[in-house]
Order: structure tokens, then C-alpha cells, then sequence
């Protein structure tokens, strides 16, 4: 009779102990996503350049409805140590903007992006990419769309990414070392070191440009709240009063190709506090071939929230 009552309040306490355990996570989270921004605008005194006349013209002005972006895709999570996306691309769908009235680009689904992300040791501060996905270089390139302050994203994220990808949307394959860590408790810091072979060109005033290898780095201090308490290649600009911090980067490019290398170096920040945001980078741009060529681009973005309601 002990025996049976013993066993029944082992029984009696094992149960309790099992129920009150949280449930167990699940070791992998699927999600599948989709955004799009649609635009309606109105040109007015536009004009067009008519190689015939060798002037420009005026156009008629026009009332515009274009599918300006979209992206779907999915995220895969494998506990905290593996990610894999992939993205597709559906954009500027619609008639041509401060163009040809007779242009309308047609409906192209293209792949945006594919990696996969391995997380080494604890911590974030050993991060390995591989894929098709954005050289870490320049914060408005490496920034979604959808999270920066502007209608538009600021011109200088398509003159870096043609400058040392090749192509407007900044993808490449290759490889990508980063991390973030923390030096105090109000001081964190990122680095990202990657090696990419963009393997086409641009047509730049009807010569081919061929490149070959890109290296990148980009090494930021974050002051106050660090933009992530994990490493992603996904930035934003805008936390809507989650985050009070200062970032300030240093990063450069180099790539060699025909006719000649180009190195890029710049300099980015960010500043979040409050319902306010500032935000801007420098970058210099050097290109070698028959001539050396330098340009300096940049942007400064100051933006602010308002509550609704």
C-alpha cells in the first residue's frame, strides 16, 4: 500500500512538473511575406529629347498610376543559428516616369535576392553569408525601401550600387564575415568584410564595363540603443521611438575589372530620438581606365513622426 501511494505522488509530481514547463519553441519558423507600393503622380512641363532636332521637346502632361514596388518571398529561421531567404522583385510597372510617354515597362517577376546566414559560436559576433544579396557598403544601399523616412530612396544608393555592382538594385554573389558586439553598456559596434563577383557590366555612354572582384568593408559605433540586438543584413532608418542612439560608419570598395579598378570610400550615420530621425552619408568614387574619374555623391534625410488619433 506505501508503494502504490508513492508511486502515485511520483506520478502526481511529474505531471505538475511537466505542465508548468513553458512550451518548447519550435526549432523552425517559416514566413511567408508580400509588399508593394503603388504611386499616383502627375507630370507637368516635362520634356523629352528628340534626336532628329537635336533639342529637347515638350511632352503633354499626363496623369501617371504606376505599381512603383513589390516583393514577395520567404524567410526561413532554424533555431537561431540558420536563416535562408529569398526574395522576387516586381517593379516600375507602368508608363515610364520623366521619359518617353510611349514607354511602359512590362510585368517581369526577377529574383531580387537568395542566401542563406550561419551563426558560429554564441553570441552575434561570427556571421557567414552566402548567396545573391547586397555588398554591406553605403547605409542607403543596404536600407529597405520601406523603412527610410522619403518617398523615394536618395539617388546616391543608385550611383554607388551601378559604380561597383553593375546594376540598380546592388545585388551580387558572394560572400559575406560580419557581426556585431557590444564594448560598453551604452557602446556597440558592427563590422562586415565581403568578397563578391558581380560578373556583368553597365552600358556607361555605350562602352561595356566588365567587372571582376569586389571587396567590401564597413565598420560602425553605435552610441546609446544599437540599431539590432541581432546581426542581419536588413538596416533601417526609421524605429517609430524604439531606439535613442547615435551610429556613425566608416567603409570602402574596392573592384577590379576592364578597363580599369574603382574604389569607393565613404563615411554614414544615423541619429534616432524620440519621434525624430537624421540620417546622411559622403562617399568618394574613384575610377580608372584611360582617365581617372572622381565623383563625390551623398545625401543628408531629417524626418519625423506624428501620432494619429
Amino acid at each position: 500500500m506505501t508503494q502504490k501511494i508513492v508511486w502515485i505522488l511520483i506520478a502526481f509530481l511529474a505531471s505538475n512538473l511537466l505542465l508548468s514547463q513553458e512550451p518548447v519553441e519550435k526549432p523552425l519558423k517559416t514566413k511567408v511575406f508580400g509588399l508593394f507600393q503603388s504611386w499616383a503622380l502627375y507630370e507637368h512641363g516635362q520634356e523629352a529629347w528628340n534626336d532628329k532636332s537635336s533639342s529637347y521637346e515638350p511632352m503633354d502632361d499626363r496623369l501617371i498610376f504606376l505599381l512603383r514596388r513589390s516583393r514577395a518571398g520567404i524567410d526561413v529561421h532554424y533555431h537561431n543559428w540558420a536563416t535562408f531567404k529569398t526574395v522576387f522583385e516586381l517593379d516600375q510597372v507602368g508608363p515610364a516616369i520623366l521619359g518617353d510617354h510611349e514607354k511602359v515597362k512590362p510585368a517581369d517577376v526577377n529574383l531580387l535576392e537568395s542566401f542563406i546566414k550561419l551563426r558560429f559560436g554564441r553570441g552575434n559576433l561570427i556571421n557567414l553569408t552566402t548567396g545573391y544579396f547586397r555588398p554591406q557598403i553605403s547605409r542607403e544601399s543596404i536600407t529597405s525601401a520601406w523603412t527610410v523616412n522619403s518617398m523615394e530612396k536618395s539617388a546616391t544608393q543608385t550611383m554607388i550600387r551601378k559604380f561597383l555592382t553593375g546594376n540598380p538594385f546592388g545585388r551580387a554573389p558572394g560572400v559575406n564575415l560580419g557581426g556585431r558586439g557590444q564594448l560598453d553598456s551604452y557602446l556597440h559596434f558592427r563590422y562586415d568584410l565581403g568578397i563578391f563577383t558581380p560578373g556583368h557590366g553597365y552600358e556607361n555612354n555605350n562602352d561595356r564595363w566588365n567587372s571582376g572582384i569586389l571587396v567590401s568593408g564597413r565598420f560602425s559605433l553605435e552610441l546609446g540603443d544599437p540599431e539590432n540586438n541581432i546581426y542581419g543584413l536588413g538596416h533601417k532608418i526609421n524605429y517609430f521611438g524604439s531606439r535613442s542612439g547615435l551610429s556613425v560608419a566608416a567603409q570602402g570598395a574596392i573592384l577590379t575589372g576592364d578597363p580599369g579598378d574603382r574604389y569607393a570610400f565613404g563615411v554614414d550615420m544615423l541619429a534616432n530620438s524620440g519621434s525624430w530621425q537624421l540620417d546622411g552619408e559622403l562617399f568618394y568614387l574613384i575610377g580608372y581606365g584611360d582617365e581617372v574619374a572622381t565623383n563625390t555623391t551623398g545625401h543628408i534625410r531629417f524626418g519625423r513622426n506624428f501620432e494619429l488619433g
